[in-house]
């Protein structure tokens, strides 16, 4: 007997692709300007698309010249996240 497919609900979404972006046009103008301290934020989730963990990013961007260094730091807390009921 085939066996069934699992409902959508349990089925991975699709990962995006290369060519989703393609027609973004987004550039990064580097030099002193970009010096500085920058905080970003991030998630993970399972194939369902909860949430199951969040994160901060401190980036650290210093120029010599036209060197630069972006000195990164990922703050992942080892607790799993918390629904908005707290459960």
């Amino acid at each position: 007997m085939p066996r069934s497919q699992p409902p959508a609900s349990a089925r991975a979404a699709p990962l995006p692709q290369i060519n989703d972006y393609a027609s973004e046009n987004l550039c990064w103008i580097c030099g002193s300007t970009s010096s500085g301290t920058l905080d970003a934020y991030g998630l993970f989730t399972d194939r369902s698309g909860k949430v199951v963990k969040r994160f901060t990013v401190v980036m650290r961007c210093t120029w010599t010249g036209d060197e630069g260094v972006l000195d990164e730091d990922f703050i992942i807390p080892t607790a799993p996240c918390k629904s908005a009921s707290g459960a």
